[in-house]
This record gives structure tokens, sequence and C-alpha cells, in this order.
């Protein structure tokens, strides 16, 4: 498991970020259809794809350093099914 793991790391340097982090949580045993491919991977359009973020966290961006962020997506959700499910 632990070689599998350093593959799946390793594949970040040679695929794009949401593949290799797809590939990198299925690595772990972790798949989910609850997922968004973001065309512009930046924080603004995160904010403008889920505007409940953007309410709950208007003064965080300095906190989470989104000023340093070089790509956000939104590779998955838990929800109480998927919880039940493990």
């Amino acid at each position: 498991m632990k070689e599998r793991i350093k593959n799946s790391i390793q594949k970040f340097e040679l695929q794009d970020f949401y593949k290799s982090s797809l590939n990198f949580f299925n690595t772990l045993g972790y798949d989910s259809d609850k997922r968004v491919k973001l065309e512009t991977p930046n924080f603004e359009n995160f904010i403008e794809q889920f505007p409940p973020y953007a309410e709950n966290k208007k003064n965080d961006n300095e906190k989470a350093f989104v000023s340093d962020w070089e790509e956000i997506q939104f590779l998955f959700q838990l929800t109480n099914e998927e919880l039940k499910n493990s």
C-alpha cells in the first residue's frame, strides 16, 4: 500500500492537479461522483460556483492564504450516505 501511495503522489508531477488528485483518492480507496472540475480553477470562480461558501467565509481569504493558491478544485464530498458505507 505504501508503494501505491508513493506512486500516486509522484504522478502529481506528471499529470494535471485534478486527475492526480482523483488518482490519489482512488489509491486510498475513496471514489466519489460528487465532484466538480472547475474550468477556471481559481478562488473567484469557486466562489461563483459555490455561493454558500462565500457567505460563510467572507473574511477568511487572508487566513487561508488564498493569494498563494495555484489551483482549487472540488474533488469530493462526504455525505452521511458515504459514511454509512464505510
